[in-house]
């Protein structure tokens, strides 16, 4: 994990002048205006983060742009920026986002172009580890009907995070549960060497963390 993000940080960072909160007047090309789906008498927002995080911005075949403040609409599958305190969804292809990049603990990297039935490739999906296997989680919110019986309010819903699991290979992504038996099928012929990574270190693959810590020690096989 160290790696993966280290790596990037390598790149060379264009140096630019910002304007309004965390926008550069160059970053990227103008994009279009976002206005966030709301409804009457329902609870939550479709938006992943609460707050705007700041980020770097890889622009497909272009600059890195650093300190912008994006979020991203996990209803209906945008990626967004600020620009003078108004948002906009990106309108240029990307290469990645990576947020709270100057927090090695909050830092998460997000990449499109997966292939999956459950989601299409413009999605932005955060990516766990480098590898020959990455593990993505897919995030979405969905309307929950949250009325009480007898209630006669039809519109009693709340918007609901719901999260994904999903083994990438060559950027095909296959759903997957965080379980020592998944490992175990990746691991095939390094099934003894899995076990006692796992015990040596004490991790639970049900837990995301630690199923990233052994898929990428599993990768070490592979390279």
């Amino acid at each position: 994990m160290k790696t993966f993000f280290s790596s990037l940080t390598a790149i060379l960072l264009f140096s630019l002048t910002a304007t309004g909160q965390g926008f550069y007047a160059d970053a990227v090309n103008p994009g279009r205006v976002y206005r966030e789906m709301k409804w009457d008498n329902i609870t939550g927002t479709v938006l992943l983060f609460e707050d705007w995080h700041i980020a770097r911005v890889k622009i497909n075949k272009g600059k890195l742009i650093t300190g912008l403040m994006v979020n991203f609409d996990v209803y209906e599958h945008k990626a967004l920026y600020q620009n003078n305190n108004q948002p906009f969804e990106f309108i240029d292809q990307l290469d990645y986002i990576e947020t709270d990049f100057d927090q090695p603990d909050q830092r998460k990297m997000f990449m499109n172009g997966f292939i999956s039935n459950q989601f299409n490739p413009n999605t932005f999906v955060q990516v766990l580890n480098e590898g020959k296997y990455m593990l993505i989680k897919y995030a979405r919110k969905v309307l929950i009907d949250t009325k009480t019986y007898g209630s006669g309010n039809n519109d009693n819903k709340t918007i609901e995070l719901q999260s994904f699991y999903f083994l990438a290979n060559n950027k095909l992504a296959t759903p997957i549960k965080l379980s020592k038996s998944a490992l175990e099928e990746i691991a095939g012929s390094q099934k003894n060497e899995l076990t006692a990574y796992l015990s040596a270190n004490n991790l639970n693959p049900k837990k995301e963390q630690d199923f990233t810590r052994a898929l990428v020690y599993l990768n070490g096989f592979s390279n």
